[in-house]
């Protein structure tokens, strides 16, 4: 079994399909994950902003249509574009460990706006998660956070034979309307 990377600890979240979005808010206040809601609120706004750039990120639906009236619903499981479309309401890289894998899978704002959520951080470095993933029907994202300031744990990078797959081109730039 994978061991939690260096540097790092897990901090649990309440395992009840709203997981991804309960680690984020965790990550934004550092106490409480209350605000889960919002997170998945203003994930989906961004989805349904900028549909034609999310769509090619949809891996369980055929339309971003579906995938909203489902992701919209409390309890539904992030997936790739909900985590990308977070990076983008931060406006900050999120990387994930797999556990299953032992790898690190980055996830860099997918567009340029303007953030419609605050990360309080002292510094840049990426908000960190950790996937139990080992099995196809159940997986499970809780919080990594550094043992000591922010940027004190080791930079994630896969130390393992890896294969890197880009799901992104360089950004869009998209100027928010004011």
């Amino acid at each position: 079994m994978a061991l939690i990377p260096i540097g790092r600890r897990e901090v649990r979240v309440q395992g009840d399909g709203n997981c991804f979005y309960r680690a984020v808010a965790r990550a934004l206040n550092g106490k409480t994950d209350q605000n889960y809601s919002k997170v998945r609120s203003l994930c989906n706004a961004v989805i349904e902003d900028f549909p034609q750039v999310f769509l090619p990120l949809l891996f369980t639906h055929t339309t971003v249509e579906e995938h909203l009236k489902c992701s919209r619903k409390d309890g539904t499981w992030a997936e790739t574009a909900d985590i990308f479309s977070c990076a983008t309401v931060l406006q900050h890289t999120i990387v994930v460990y797999s556990m299953a894998k032992e790898k690190w899978v980055k996830f860099d704002p997918y567009l340029k706006i303007a953030p419609r959520m605050t990360v309080k951080r002292s510094c840049d470095c990426p908000i960190t998660f950790v996937l139990h993933d080992f099995f196809p029907q159940w997986s499970h994202f809780n919080l990594l956070e550094t043992d000591g300031d922010c940027c004190s744990a080791p930079t994630p990078e896969n130390s393992k034979k890896s294969v890197f797959i880009d799901l992104v081109d360089p950004l869009v730039d998209i100027v928010p309307c004011e």
